[in-house]
């Protein structure tokens, strides 16, 4: 459904491969460090609008996350971390299509442009989030 159409999206993408190299989590990032830079996605609420004959437009909001740890082709973690958020901005903003299950993905635009965190152990977060609408198939 969603996830795996999320998936696709992201994997699918030049720019987020090129940061990532095929590390898109859905969930948390792994512990592992190995496994950074990465880009980890969620499903973290959303609502629906139900008619007599169908569950109606579903609005999922989604969170993404660009990780990394250790600085990458001359930049610091911090701007590694804040490529792969635009990188995913660019991806899904006004994502439109029908996935191989029938989910009918009718938009996706930017709610939070983003959120910066940094851990403990100095491993950077850049986060963003984004309302998808979206049908389920009849």
């Amino acid at each position: 459904m969603i996830e795996a159409g999320l998936y696709a999206l992201l994997a699918a993408d030049a720019g987020v491969t090129a940061l990532v190299a095929g590390r898109i989590f859905q969930g948390a990032a792994p512990d592992d460090l190995e496994q950074y830079p990465c880009i980890a996605y969620s499903l973290v609420g959303g609502s629906s609008d139900p008619t007599m004959q169908t569950p109606g437009m579903i609005r999922q909001r989604v969170e993404i996350n660009g990780f990394a740890a250790a600085a990458a082709n001359g930049s610091s973690p911090a701007t590694v971390a804040a490529q792969i958020r635009a990188a995913a901005i660019t991806a899904l903003s006004g994502w439109q299509q029908t996935l191989g299950d029938g989910t009918n993905v009718t938009n996706a635009y930017l709610l939070n442009p983003g959120t910066d965190f940094v851990s403990e152990q100095r491993i950077f977060r850049c986060m963003c989030e984004f309302y998808v609408l979206y049908t389920l198939p009849t």
